[in-house]
Parts: C-alpha cells; sequence; structure tokens
C-alpha cells in the first residue's frame, strides 16, 4: 500500500526545546546532584551544535483483531499493539532522528572522558525524545480526534522484525538519513520509530492521554521508563 503522502520535516536546535531533567535521569543522576548538573551543564552547548533534526510521517487507514493489526506493509501478530490502537481506524507512521553528529560526540567522549560520553549520551536521548513529543504535538493540530501515545517496535509482542517494513515504507533513507545496520540497530542511534494510533471518537479523557510519551503503552520495565 502507498501513503498518499509523506511528509518530511526538519528542524534546529533552537527550536527543540530538551527537558535537563530527562537527561539527568537518563544519566542516572539522583535528585540534588549537583556534579551531575554541572557535566551537563558543560556539554549541553556542545550537544546543541551536534543536533540536526529530521522526520518523516505519512497517514494509513489500519484494521485490527484481537492479536492481529493490518498495518501498510502487512499484517503483524500482536496483542499488545492491537490493544494500543483499539477504536483507531487510522494511524500516522513516524520515523525520526537527531542526526550522526551527537553519535560521534558519544563516540569521542566514550574513549576520552567516558563521564562526559556518558552525558552526550543521555542528550541525545532526551533530544530525541523532546523531538519526538513536539512532532507527535504537531500530528495532533492536524486532527480532531484525540491520537494515542506512540508505539514503537520493540514494544511489549510488537517484534523489531518489522523495523526494516516500517522504515521502507517511510524511505527514511533518502528522506531522513535513517537507515539500519546489519545487526538491527538504527543509524542514527539517536533515532526513533513508531505508530501513532487516530482514535475513531472523541473524548476529552482521551484528548488530554494523546501524544505522550510511549513508556505508558510499553509493558517492559527498562532502567530509563519513566515514572508512572
Amino acid at each position: 500500500m502507498e501513503p498518499q503522502t509523506i511528509r518530511t520535516v526538519y528542524a534546529t536546535s533552537a527550536e527543540v526545546a530538551i527537558d535537563p531533567a530527562e537527561a539527568l535521569r537518563y544519566m542516572g543522576a539522583q535528585p540534588g546532584d549537583e556534579a551531575a548538573q554541572a557535566l551537563l551543564e558543560a556539554c549541553m552547548e556542545k550537544a546543541q551544535r551536534a543536533f540536526s533534526y529530521r522526520a518523516c510521517f505519512a497517514r494509513f487507514p489500519v484494521s485490527l483483531t484481537r492479536e492481529h493489526v493490518a498495518l501498510p506493509f502487512g499484517t503483524v501478530q500482536s496483542a499488545d499493539l492491537a490493544k494500543h490502537l483499539d477504536g483507531c481506524d487510522q494511524i500516522w507512521l513516524l520515523a525520526a532522528t537527531a542526526g550522526f553528529a551527537i553519535d560521534r560526540l558519544i563516540s569521542k567522549y566514550s574513549a576520552l572522558q567516558p563521564s562526559h560520553g556518558l552525558c552526550y549520551q543521555a542528550l541525545g536521548a532526551a533530544a530525541i525524545e523532546a523531538w519526538c513529543d513536539q512532532l507527535c504535538a504537531f500530528l495532533q493540530q492536524q486532527e480532531i480526534l484525540p491520537l494515542t501515545t506512540r508505539f514503537s517496535p520493540g514494544y511489549g509482542d510488537f517484534s523489531l522484525e518489522h523495523q526494516p517494513a516500517l522504515l521502507s515504507l517511510l524511505d527514511t533513507q533518502r528522506r531522513i538519513g535513517l537507515t539500519l545496520s546489519e545487526g538491527g540497530m538504527m543509524l542514527p542511534t539517536k533515532s526513533v520509530t513508531a505508530i501513532v494510533g487516530i482514535r475513531a471518537s472523541f473524548s476529552a479523557e482521551l484528548l488530554s492521554q494523546s501524544c505522550a510519551s510511549g513508556c505508558a503503552a510499553c509493558s517492559k520495565q527498562c532502567a530509563f521508563r519513566k515514572p508512572d
């Protein structure tokens, strides 16, 4: 199935606000950790110069049963994704990246100054999260109906094996420079792909829940999970 339109957008560092508290959380810093705060401030300017935000997205119809979801690149078996999209008859497919330069900073400083490498890693994670939140807020502005939270390959039982088809459908290599390594890692590493459901009915409660972080939709308990 071909999309009617794939839209590509870009943003500068000045247009994407990184939450310092999120970066500190990714660093594993405890509240009041002045050394971590000082390190974050020391690394912020160089990180901001490295970010090159790009994204592409397209809208598609979707149909589902209890354990299967008919996506534009084929039907996938995922009870978790089907549950997440319950009440949706359309979706946005989204791919976003913060660019390669932050990867080079992480690699360089991980070897030279590991604490700085960790900080750039955390800033990159906070940056792509902020970029995705901004993109989802933009998508919500295009809709009268509420959107779901983001749901990415690797969440719950939605297998990472579907990542290549999603990237191919959105033509990410040509549009935003996003590819997969032989091992299946997204390159640049600070990148996200996601499905965002468009609900078929309106409620104020659902609207207030839309576009939030995908952590709420993921059943995995990773070290970087946001508090519920």
